[in-house]
C-alpha cells in the first residue's frame, strides 16, 4: 500500500489524541489493513495474514487495491491468502448477483436501493427503465437525501453533491466488476441541473442531453431526479445484442451543516466518485429482447481491432410484423468507397415477429491494414429501412511481424520510436476490450504507417510539420517519450537548431507542445518581425523524471540522453537549452558538461530554481565555474514565482561574477505556467542569432 496514506493516517491519530484514542477500541478495517501490509513487508507472514483476515472481516473489501499492494506480494502465493480473496470475492458475486434486475422493454423496473450503510433512514432508491433511446432512471429520496436542491453550486465531478451512474460490460473472469465501464454523473452547477460523462482521454465533459429533471417539494424533504443515457454513450454496446450489462448508482448529498458528504450505492464500490481506478463493481442487468417491440437493428462484431483474415458479425432485429426482408452488408473506406470485391451483397431474409438472430464469418483477408466502416442496412416487411454501422480496424494476422521488420529497418535514432507506437498498438490489442471504438488505435496505425513510409521514401521518420511523439534511449538503456513539434517549413528555412526544454510533469509536457504549436497555427505570437533566427528551431520536450535536490544529478544524465537523440535525429552539432524552474540548475548543469553542443541557454527562474538552498556564495562560483565561452544565456525571472526564492537571484548573480554571458535579463509578469513557458520559448527561440 502506499506510504502516503498511512502517513496521513499516523498524522490524524498525532493531531486528534484523544478521540484516537477512543477510536482503537472500535473496529477498523483500514487499521488491520495496514497492519498487515507492516507485517508482510516484515516478514512475518502468518501475522500479516491474520491482520488482513481480520480486515476483511471488519468489511475491508478493496480487492483490486489488494491485488496491486506491492507490500503483500510475499503474500501472494500463500494459500491462506489465495483463499482469503476467492472467499471475498464468492461473497460479492452473490452480493451483485442478488441486487439485479430485470428490464422489460418501456417497464420500469423494482425499486433499487441504495445502501447508506449507517446512513439516514429510509435510504434512497433509483428505478429503471429501458426505452429505445436509452436507459431511462428515476432517483428518489427524502430527508438528508433530498439535499440536491437549490443552493448546489458544484456540479458532481468536481466534488460536489450529485448521482454517479456506472454501466459496464462485463469482461473478464469476475462477474461483479469490470474494466470496460461508461461512467456519467449528474447534479447542479450554480443551481443549474446538469449532467456530464467521463472520458479517459479527456476527464469530464458537461453533455446537454445528459442534463436531469431535478423536483424537490417545497419542503425541501423529498427529491425526484430523472433522466436518460443515451445507448449511443455506450457504444459500441447495446442490450439488444449485449444482453446482459453492469450497473451501479452512488449518490452523495450533503449534510445540512455542509461539513460532510452522506454517501449510498446500489452495491458498495471502492471506485465510486473515482476515475483512478481500472475497474468498477457492478449488479447485473438483464434485457429481456422479446420484449422490445419497435422496428430496429443493432449489431456487434466479435472485434474491432481484428488480426485475422475472418471477422463475425452478429446482428439482432427486431420487426413487430412477420414476413420477408432484404439485409445488405458492405466495407467501405475513409471515402465511403466499397472495398468488398464486387460491391455491397444482399440477402433475402424471412423474419420472425419479434426478436431475430443472425450471426455470420466474413472473410476480410482482401483488406489491406486500416481503418474501414462496416454498413448494415435492413428492408423490414414493413417497407421501412433500418441501418447499423461500426468500424473495424483490419490488420490480419501477419501485421505485426511485417511491422516489426519495417521498424527495424529503421535509422538507429529512429528504432525507438518505431517500437513506442507498435508496442501502443501490441499493448491495446493485447488489454483492451475488443470491442471498443478502434479509431484511436487506428490513429496511432496511422502515424506509424506514415513514419515507415517516409523512412522508406526519404531515409527519416520525422514529417514536413505538426506534433509528434517521439521515443529515445534514456541512460539506463530503457525507453524514454518526449514531444515533438515541427512548425512548417523547417526543413526549409535554414540549418535546424533543435529546442530542447526540460519541464516538470506529464500533464505540463502534453500542454506545452501543443501550446508551442499553437503559437505558430493560429494564435498569433509570431508576429510579423519575431521570426529573426536565421535557424530553422524546432523543439522537443522530454518527459523527465519529476526530481528535486539531488535528483538534479538524474535530470542531467536524463536531458544528455535527450541532447544526443535531437543531434542524430537532426543532423547537427547544436541545440538550444531551456531549463524550467527546478530544472533551470539541470540546464546549466546540462550546458556546462557539453558545452560544445549548446549554442544558447534560456533559465525560467521560478520557486523551485533552489539546487543548493541555503547554499554562500563561495560555494555556488564553485558549482558554475569555469564560465562555458560562447553560450548566450536569457534569464527570464517570474517574481511572483521567485519572491520567496532568494536562491535563485544568488544564481543569476553568481553567473555574472564567473563570467557568462548573461545577454538578457527580463522580469515576467505573471506565473510560471504552461502558457508562459510554451511562449516565451518560442519567442526566444525566434530571436537567437
Amino acid at each position: 500500500m502506499p506510504r502516503f496514506p498511512r502517513l496521513l493516517l499516523a498524522l490524524v491519530l498525532v493531531c486528534l489524541a484523544a478521540p484516537a484514542l477512543h477510536a482503537q477500541s472500535e473496529p477498523d478495517p483500514i487499521h488491520h489493513y495496514n497492519e498487515a501490509c507492516r507485517l508482510a513487508v516484515s516478514g512475518d507472514t502468518e501475522a500479516a495474514l491474520a491482520s488482513l483476515a481480520r480486515a476483511f472481516e471488519l468489511g475491508f473489501d478493496d480487492l483490486q487495491f489488494a491485488d496491486d499492494d506491492p507490500d503483500l506480494d510475499s503474500l501472494r502465493r500463500q494459500p491462506a491468502f489465495l483463499n482469503l480473496m476467492a472467499t471475498r470475492r464468492a461473497a460479492l458475486q452473490l452480493d451483485s448477483a442478488a441486487r439485479g434486475a430485470i428490464l422489460a422493454g418501456n417497464t420500469w423496473s423494482r425499486p433499487i436501493p441504495l445502501d447508506a450503510g449507517p446512513g439516514p433512514s429510509p435510504s434512497p432508491t433509483i428505478r429503471l427503465r429501458w426505452q429505445p433511446l436509452g436507459l431511462g432512471f428515476e432517483l428518489t429520496g427524502t430527508g438528508p437525501w433530498s439535499a440536491l436542491g437549490p443552493g448546489a453550486v458544484t456540479a458532481p465531478w468536481n466534488g460536489g453533491p450529485g448521482l454517479v451512474l456506472t454501466l459496464a460490460v462485463p469482461d473478464g473472469p469476475f462477474p461483479f466488476a469490470s474494466a470496460t465501464t461508461f461512467i456519467t454523473a449528474f447534479g447542479r452547477a450554480k443551481n443549474t441541473p446538469v449532467g456530464g460523462v467521463y472520458h479517459p482521454a479527456t476527464g469530464w465533459q458537461r453533455v446537454l442531453e445528459l442534463d436531469p429533471e431535478i423536483q424537490v417539494d417545497s419542503q425541501g424533504q423529498s427529491l425526484t431526479l430523472r433522466g436518460t443515457i443515451p445507448w449511443r454513450t455506450i457504444q459500441p454496446f447495446h442490450p439488444l445484442v449485449d444482453t446482459r450489462l453492469g450497473f451501479n448508482a452512488a449518490l452523495r448529498v450533503q449534510t445540512e451543516d455542509g461539513q460532510q458528504m452522506l454517501r449510498a450505492e446500489a452495491f458498495a464500490d471502492p471506485a465510486a466518485f473515482r476515475t483512478d481506478r481500472s475497474r468498477r463493481r457492478f449488479i447485473p442487468l438483464d434485457f429481456d429482447t422479446g420484449t422490445a417491440t419497435r422496428e430496429d437493428l443493432v449489431g456487434a462484431l466479435n472485434t474491432a481491432r481484428n488480426t485475422g483474415d475472418t471477422v463475425e458479425l452478429t446482428l439482432a432485429m427486431v420487426s413487430p410484423d412477420a414476413g420477408a426482408a432484404v439485409l445488405t452488408v458492405d466495407f467501405t473506406d475513409n471515402q465511403g468507397r466499397s472495398v468488398v470485391p464486387g460491391g455491397a451483397r444482399s440477402l433475402p431474409l424471412d423474419l420472425k415477429a419479434g426478436d431475430n438472430r443472425r450471426q455470420q464469418e466474413m472473410d476480410v483477408s482482401s483488406l489491406k491494414p486500416g481503418l474501414y466502416r462496416v454498413r448494415t442496412s435492413l428492408r423490414f416487411p414493413s417497407g421501412r429501412t433500418a441501418v447499423w454501422e461500426s468500424h473495424i480496424l483490419q490488420l490480419g494476422s501477419a501485421w505485426q511481424d511485417r511491422t516489426e521488420a519495417r521498424v527495424a529497418a529503421l535509422a538507429p535514432w529512429a528504432r525507438p520510436t518505431g517500437h513506442l507506437y507498435l508496442e501502443t498498438i501490441a499493448h491495446a490489442l493485447d488489454r483492451d476490450n475488443p470491442r471498443l471504438d478502434p479509431g484511436p488505435l487506428a490513429t496511432t496505425l496511422n502515424r506509424l504507417e506514415g513514419m515507415l513510409t517516409s523512412a522508406e521514401a526519404t531515409g527519416s521518420i520525422l514529417p514536413d510539420s505538426g506534433l509528434l511523439g517521439v521515443a529515445y534511449t534514456g541512460p539506463d538503456g530503457a525507453p524514454r517519450t518526449a514531444g515533438l513539434y515541427l512548425p512548417p517549413g523547417w526543413r526549409e528555412r535554414g540549418p535546424v537548431q533543435p529546442v530542447i526544454v526540460l519541464g516538470e510533469n506529464r500533464v505540463l509536457t502534453g500542454r506545452l507542445v501543443s501550446r508551442v504549436s499553437g503559437a505558430y497555427l493560429n494564435e498569433g505570437l509570431l508576429k510579423e518581425g519575431d521570426r529573426q533566427s536565421a535557424h530553422s528551431p524546432v523543439y522537443l520536450v522530454p518527459l523527465l523524471p519529476e526530481t528535486t535536490g539531488s535528483g538534479q544529478e538524474k535530470a542531467v544524465v536524463e536531458a544528455r540522453a535527450a541532447n544526443q537523440w535531437a543531434l542524430a535525429a537532426f543532423a547537427t552539432d547544436g541545440v538550444a537549452l531551456a531549463g524550467v524552474d527546478m530544472y533551470g540548475a539541470a540546464a546549466l548543469k546540462a550546458m556546462r558538461e557539453e558545452p560544445a553542443t549548446c549554442r544558447a541557454l534560456l533559465i525560467m527562474a521560478g520557486a523551485g530554481l533552489a539546487p543548493w538552498p541555503q547554499a554562500t556564495d563561495e560555494f555556488v562560483d564553485r558549482q558554475m565555474q569555469p564560465a562555458v565561452a560562447g553560450v548566450s544565456i536569457t534569464w527570464l525571472d517570474f517574481p511572483q514565482e521567485t519572491r520567496h526564492n532568494p536562491q535563485a537571484k544568488q544564481l543569476l548573480e553568481s553567473l555574472r561574477r564567473v563570467g557568462y554571458d548573461v545577454a538578457r535579463n527580463e522580469t515576467i509578469k505573471g506565473g510560471l505556467n504552461h502558457t508562459q513557458i510554451a511562449d516565451r520559448v518560442v519567442l526566444w527561440a525566434e530571436s537567437l542569432p
